[in-house]
């Protein structure tokens, strides 16, 4: 009997082989739902760019007498934008400086577990941005977007405080949430049986299918000490639009009524806040002297 043998595997062969193999693991990777492993190495990324953020902040406030220079402050001159220098403090333009200062990147404000219509801005320009009204003096590039709500994507995963509250945070109180995973709109806000429950305006919000699972919130909060921690199931659905919060972030133990039954939920601007000084973590694509004259977005 002739005794045949198969030729050993050629290089070339080898290497096509590996290539299949890599394909079809890119391919696997992409199809395959997102399980709890992946959750939680994208949730752990997540807090880190949250600490990078407040990393960022710190910094600017240090070099600045304890100051977070806003961009209606740096801008006062109409060098970078034109209109009122108030309206210049977006959530778009706060990061656009960070990232022009280079404490930050594109691709740090924007998370890998986001679903929306938002993507890393790879044509950020950090020398004489054409979008400026004095491109050679600008302070940042305004091309940079936070608004995912039209044909075009934004920039930012993230929502931040309130311009009021994130000065606030930076000149002392360490217990100042300041950066976090986004939420649903919050229509309305009900206290029963010790609990707080909201009505979201989208139970099919994008926001739901971050982190698993669908019919529940889970993120991570960035507080003024630099810290950022996870906080899972922090909605969870009872009914219809209908969710309840979780303790620690009703806000209760953070409130401005120490000892009081107000709950200050993150995300809602309460409107029986009479101090006007509760918590609102959100992105604004408009701003201005006024707390009102911030317009929040939500998908």
């Amino acid at each position: 009997m002739q005794d045949v043998t198969r030729p050993d595997m050629t290089l070339r062969e080898l290497l096509m082989v590996l290539a299949c193999m890599v394909l079809l693991f890119v391919v696997f990777m992409t199809i395959m739902p997102s399980g709890p492993g992946r959750d939680r190495g994208n949730l752990a990324k997540e807090m880190s760019q949250q600490r990078r953020f407040l990393n960022a902040m710190s910094s600017v406030t240090q070099v600045n007498d304890g100051k977070f220079m806003l961009p209606s402050i740096l801008d006062a001159n109409g060098q970078t934008l034109r209109g009122p220098a108030k309206a210049k403090d977006t959530s778009a333009n706060i990061f656009s400086f960070l990232i022009w200062q280079r404490l930050l990147e594109p691709d740090s404000v924007v998370s890998s577990a986001d679903r929306g219509n938002v993507e890393i801005d790879h044509d950020y320009q950090f020398e004489s941005p054409s979008a400026a009204v004095d491109p050679a003096n600008a302070l940042w590039d305004p091309s940079f977007r936070a608004d995912f709500t039209g044909d075009e994507p934004g920039n930012l995963s993230f929502a931040h405080a309130s311009v009021d509250v994130l000065v606030q945070g930076l000149q002392g109180d360490p217990s100042v949430p300041l950066i976090s995973t986004r939420w649903p709109r919050i229509e309305s806000v009900t206290k029963q049986d010790g609990s707080v429950r909201v009505g979201v305006n989208d139970p099919q919000s994008i926001t739901f299918r971050f982190f698993k699972p669908a019919n529940a919130w889970s993120g991570a909060v960035g507080m003024s000490d630099g810290s950022s921690s996870p906080h899972e199931h922090a909605l969870t659905h009872i009914d219809a639009d209908e969710y309840l919060v979780s303790q620690d972030l009703s806000g209760s133990s953070r409130s401005p009524y120490p000892g009081s039954i107000y709950h200050d939920i993150l995300f809602y601007d309460e409107p029986d806040d009479p101090s006007n000084t509760n918590h609102f973590l959100g992105i604004f694509i408009e701003a201005g002297a006024t707390r009102d004259d911030f317009k929040p977005i939500w998908d």
